[in-house]
């Protein structure tokens, strides 16, 4: 920002990424690339029952085990670890002075929720947000915080605030389909900046510093007339892609799971690109409690590499 012509380093809240941390990849390149970053911990792991807002922890808890049937219990603990993330971040929020709000894919989502609930009215970068996988093994419940709720709750927002807030997204994410931000930018009017070639961790995009440039440009926006902050940059390059069915994105999560740098750890993209789509064969169809331990097992391995 520059304030009487004297410039400063934008001052960012971040929210990490589902098994990052405080001192993750992103922050420490944000940092040593001369921004002053805030990262809460959100103490959130999906196994490491240490952590506070852990999705297992959560998951044995009373709460989630008695709040219905067996196919509600995974969705209770997911909305239970959200909230308490969005909650940490709306703690820091409110005790500090910052410029932009970042958030990376599960803090992506945090940061959505965030702005969705009036926590945050400032410019802000989401970077391949989360925010319908979390729901992907059962719906939310919650009547603020569900994807579906968080997305009207954006829709509804004045122009001059959408302006000041971009989405980013790589194509080449293998783990939070793009077309999930596609589908946001859709319904919310916010716009969507597509990254060619990235994949889900935007290692080269961070590395490269391209990063930071986003937030002096997001965070310049604060200080700009709605106008001139809605010019973000060039449009997004869109590409066409066939819808896939619920079976095969089950098949997918389970048997192409990505890399572990292409994953929300916020390390740098340095894996191997993921196999070709997989071949689907005629199977019959499970019973209701099949379907959900199936489900379970798909989801705990694929959010583990989250």
């Amino acid at each position: 920002m520059c304030v009487a012509r004297v410039c400063t380093s934008p001052r960012v809240l971040y929210a990490h990424g589902l098994e990052s941390g405080a001192n993750g990849y992103k922050t420490q390149v944000m940092r040593d690339q001369g921004l002053d970053v805030t990262a809460p911990e959100l103490e959130m792991s999906l196994w490491d029952v240490r952590q506070k807002n852990a999705l297992l922890r959560n998951l044995l808890s009373p709460a989630a085990l008695f709040s219905g049937y067996p196919s509600q219990w995974f969705s209770s603990a997911m909305d239970a670890s959200f909230s308490a993330c969005v909650g940490v971040m709306q703690t820091a929020a409110s005790k500090g002075s910052f410029d932009v709000l970042v958030g990376s894919s599960w803090g992506g989502a945090v940061a959505a929720g965030l702005i969705a609930t009036g926590g945050w009215k400032g410019p802000a970068l989401l970077l391949c947000p989360a925010l319908h996988l979390k729901e992907k093994y059962g719906m939310s419940t919650n009547d603020e915080l569900s994807a579906a709720a968080i997305t009207a709750a954006l829709a509804a927002l004045p122009a001059e605030q959408k302006q000041r807030i971009v989405l980013v997204h790589g194509t080449a994410d293998a783990t939070v389909s793009i077309d999930d931000s596609r589908a946001l930018s859709a319904a919310t009017g916010i716009h969507l900046e597509v990254l060619k070639g990235q994949r889900h961790g935007l290692g080269g995009f961070t590395r490269d510093g391209d990063l930071v440039e986003f937030v002096h440009r997001v965070a310049a926006s604060r200080d700009e007339e709605p106008e001139e902050a809605a010019a973000t940059g060039a449009a997004p390059v869109l590409e066409e892609k066939r819808q896939p069915g619920e079976a095969e994105l089950l098949v997918e999560f389970v048997h192409h799971i990505p890399s572990r740098d292409d994953t929300l750890n916020e390390e740098p993209e340095e894996a191997a690109a993921t196999g070709a789509a997989p071949v689907l064969e005629e199977k019959r169809q499970p019973g209701e409690a099949e379907l959900f331990y199936q489900g379970y097992e798909a989801s705990w391995h694929h959010y583990s590499f989250l």
